[in-house]
């Protein structure tokens, strides 16, 4: 992403979150979702939109047709973004809200790659682990079995990546078996 663009998203993103309570985040994000499907299944949409040629009524409804089951701010902010000319970037705006949120929640959502699905237990135990590493008040853990592990799991977030596969494991075993060889062999030289 390039710097003016980068900027701008962040410009949106701290907007939204002066007008967009927490309680009313999940509502106004999920709306918002739903706009940017459509766009992503109707390209020219977002073509029209830009190219800031369409004639104001045409535009108004157009955008009050699009926005017809969300709130009055999930309408507001797309009639902002459009007449700035930014709604080629509503995606990453979207994107960038959403972790916005997450961290304004005290929140980390993580993809969990796993041989099999853990028992509830286990699962339970995975998020106490994660709250007390990241001190987070909340962990959402999405669950998703690779046949080509063997054991361990393999977590991700916007920000971390933590291997604790077995493959991972052998092989940091394997490294200090041969750093101790090659320790020893240094010590008896």
């Amino acid at each position: 992403m390039s710097y003016d663009r980068e900027k701008y998203v962040k410009a949106y993103v701290l907007a939204l979150g002066s007008i967009v309570s927490i309680t009313e985040a999940d509502e106004f994000i999920s709306q918002l979702q739903s706009v940017v499907k459509i766009f992503e299944e109707q390209n020219l949409l977002i073509t029209a939109l830009a190219s800031r040629r369409l004639p104001a009524n045409f535009e108004r409804n157009l955008l009050k047709k699009l926005t017809q089951d969300c709130n009055e701010k999930v309408g507001r902010f797309l009639q902002i973004i459009v007449r700035n000319g930014h709604i080629n970037i509503i995606k990453n705006v979207l994107t960038e809200f959403c972790d916005f949120q997450d961290q304004r929640q005290n929140k980390m959502v993580f993809i969990a790659r796993v041989p099999y699905l853990p028992p509830q237990d286990q699962q339970d135990k995975i998020v106490e682990v994660l709250k007390n590493k990241f001190n987070l008040d909340k962990i959402q853990i999405n669950y998703q079995i690779d046949r080509s592990l063997i054991g361990g799991i393999i977590l991700k977030s916007k920000r971390y990546l933590i291997d604790d596969s077995l493959r991972t494991r052998l092989s940091r075993v394997r490294d200090s078996l041969l750093q101790m060889k090659i320790s020893k062999k240094e010590l008896e030289a």
